[in-house]
């Protein structure tokens, strides 16, 4: 038997010691537990998951999260708060159930996780401390079982999201700590109503203390921290479902960089102050009047509007009223505000059949549910058959959408003039009283969100239609921005925009939002922000300036979206990234492009598509619009495999911050103003 030297012995368990407390302690894996004197940090030191007592405390102790790099520590959330724990012998383990609990010496539960149906953990399950704060127990690096995004306390950080159920009617709410140095459940919560638009409601206890203002339909509110240059902006998803607000920071190194700033709104269990109930009635009771008045004149001035600009008339054989749009000029000039915006006779209106109500009714069977195809923000979309067969669809509008009078003539007018193979064709439309129809061609595939979220529908496209339909709607834009006899800014450029035919081509559809420029005309600029949450550009949804670099930024967030097949919306936070665009430049800057394929279809890739589609993409959602290609470079980037593309894409910062000082490199003093979206605090904790 060899037997080694004893320096050798001494040498070889130290580096054995070495490795094994060397290896990550962000994370915790079955059969490992952390006592009260242990902590997880996150990957890149922000963020310690430990035990804590609070100031003044006598003896009990909390499990959470706090910030790292802030002297006075900050605690962003408590697993026990309810519950603190008095023995100094208790830990944190995964349990044989899967769950993560917290046990004292004798193996009782003072907190668990709460999951069932798990079974015993695989050797790939564990509890990870994310950069962002999240805590997450995960089967694997993909399979969430439980975070504590889904559980929030007090704190709402970067990442984690506010929502209301519309189908349980469950909220997901801050609630405060009972004071200063108690984290259990105080008198006051914060959370999102039922009723909408969306607020932020303040509750005291049960009763509805204080409200914020409405959702204004803006993706993002500007909030500038204090003593940064760093913007903070919350985001509003909604769907059949459910819908969530989510706050986030435009400059990531407010969440990562070593001098410990830190972004965080914190609910605490003060009073706000409230104002007379007496004034306040005689205030509503005056403004309610007032607004009466106001709606009663402007329904008058409406109706004559309506009357003057369609030339409505009574038709002599059954007394109906009908509407003669092609007997007013000012249904085409009423959509640029300019007698030159059509060539030739800017007079005439669209070159499109007006179709009977009866006829509609009889196509879609009284609008029946089984002939539904989907439903968006302006309207309800019918299948319908004409006499002799031919499929339709029925865009039914909306009494009460968005998309009013001006927006139903922008789209009849725009979608008569245009005519390209990756445009829907508009076949008719009507009007009868107050029900506004559009017809167009019927697409069997139904509209690329449709296939492309749907976990099972998904695999239909693979990457040779994705890449198709990439290149398809690239050509569309090109031929709005340049090629049509009118130039045409989309404004409203997203995955439910696009329906697909029988050989799952792409057409674009819905012009409602869309904007006819002149000749001459490179930017223009609203009031009123309209578009979709998620893919419209940094100016637009800051400063209602558009062009069509506006729809190409739109255009690469939807390529993203096709290459990865996640929605930029509802980005998963377990990704660890604050949202696609985010997840794509972290992949793209690391080297790794191939890894942002959706995985459904990672076997039927080209990897030089896909990684020159990425790179386009990229390029597109870069914030300075001068930065973004034209359409025409975009066609001819993704059509030519021999061309090499040169230019790098910047890092997206995913709000905006325009006028920059071209030597700091920050936004001037005065280009920035601090609000508080729903009068609670939000601060910027810096290290000192």
């Amino acid at each position: 038997m060899v037997r080694l030297p004893p320096y050798v012995v001494i040498f070889l368990v130290t580096s054995l010691s070495l490795l094994l407390l060397g290896g990550s302690d962000d994370r915790l894996t079955p059969g490992e537990f952390i006592s009260l004197n242990e902590t997880l940090v996150s990957d890149a030191g922000e963020f310690v998951f430990g035990f804590f007592s609070p100031t003044n405390s006598t003896g009990d102790f909390y499990a959470g999260v706090w910030y790292n790099n802030i002297p006075q520590r900050t605690v962003i959330w408590v697993a026990n708060r309810e519950k603190p724990i008095n023995d100094s012998s208790a830990t944190l383990r995964i349990s044989d159930d899967s769950n993560l609990v917290i046990v004292d010496s004798e193996g009782g539960i003072f907190w668990s996780s709460n999951l069932s149906g798990f079974g015993t953990p695989g050797n790939d399950t564990a509890a990870v401390l994310y950069n962002s704060g999240n805590l997450v127990l995960r089967a694997n690096s993909h399979n969430i079982l439980w975070q504590s995004f889904d559980h929030p306390t007090d704190t709402f950080v970067p990442g984690m999201k506010i929502l209301y159920n519309y189908r349980n009617h469950s909220t997901r709410y801050l609630t405060s700590w009972k004071d200063a140095n108690d984290p259990s459940p105080g008198n006051f919560s914060l959370g999102i109503g039922s009723s909408t638009p969306a607020q932020f409601l303040i509750w005291s206890g049960t009763k509805l203390y204080r409200r914020s203002q409405v959702w204004i339909g803006k993706m993002f509110i500007g909030l500038r921290a204090i003593n940064t240059t760093a913007v903070v902006y919350i985001t509003m998803t909604e769907d059949d479902d459910e819908i969530g607000i989510t706050l986030g920071v435009s400059d990531a190194s407010l969440m990562l960089s070593s001098g410990g700033e830190d972004l965080y709104l914190r609910l605490m269990d003060i009073s706000l102050g409230t104002s007379g109930s007496k004034t306040k009635a005689r205030r509503i009771v005056i403004i309610v009047s007032l607004s009466a008045i106001i709606v009663c004149l402007a329904c008058i001035f409406i109706l004559w509007k309506f009357s003057e600009v369609f030339g409505v008339f009574k038709d002599p054989k059954n007394g109906k009223l009908l509407c003669d749009l092609s007997s007013s000029t000012d249904f085409a000039n009423n959509i640029s505000g300019s007698n030159e915006f059509i060539e030739g006779k800017p007079h005439q209106g669209p070159e499109l059949p007006l179709i009977g109500f009866e006829n509609i009714l009889l196509a879609t069977n009284n609008f029946s549910e089984s002939n539904k195809l989907g439903k968006g923000g302006f309207g309800i979309v019918y299948k319908g058959n004409l006499p002799g067969g031919k499929e339709i669809a029925v865009k039914r509008l909306l009494r009460g959408s968005r998309q009013g009078m001006e927006e139903f003539k922008n789209e009849v007018i725009l979608i008569a003039k245009l005519q390209h193979r990756n445009l829907v064709k508009l076949l008719a439309f009507c009007i009868h009283g107050e029900e506004k129809l559009l017809v167009y061609e019927y697409m069997p595939n139904k509209s690329l969100d449709f296939l492309l979220f749907d976990p099972t529908q998904k695999t239909e496209l693979d990457w040779g239609k994705r890449f198709n339909i990439i290149k398809g709607i690239a050509r569309a834009l090109l031929y709005l921005h340049q090629d049509s006899r009118l130039r045409i800014i989309h404004r409203d450029l997203k995955a439910s925009n696009v329906l697909l035919d029988e050989e799952m081509n792409p057409k674009v559809s819905d012009f409602g939002l869309a904007k006819i420029f002149g000749g001459n005309q490179d930017e223009a600029n609203t009031d009123r922000v309209v578009g979709t949450y998620g893919y419209m550009s940094p100016e637009y949804a800051m400063e209602g300036l558009f062009s069509v670099k506006s729809d190409v930024y739109s255009y690469g967030v939807l390529l993203l979206e096709i290459v990865s097949g996640f929605r930029n919306s509802s980005f998963p936070l377990a990704m660890d990234s604050p949202n696609l665009l985010a997840y794509a430049w972290q992949l793209w800057n690391e080297g790794n492009a191939e890894d942002y394929v959706d995985p459904s279809i990672a076997c039927s890739c080209a990897r030089a598509e896909v990684v020159r589609s990425i790179h386009v993409g990229l390029l597109c959602v870069q914030d300075s619009p001068s930065d973004r290609p034209a359409m025409s470079s975009v066609v001819f980037m993704l059509e030519n495999e021999e061309a090499t593309i040169s230019a790098a894409p910047k890092q997206p910062i995913f709000t905006i911050q325009r006028n920059l000082n071209p030597d700091t490199g920050h936004p001037p003093d005065d280009t920035y103003q601090v609000y508080s979206y729903n009068n609670v605090t939000v601060t910027a904790a810096e290290g000192r």
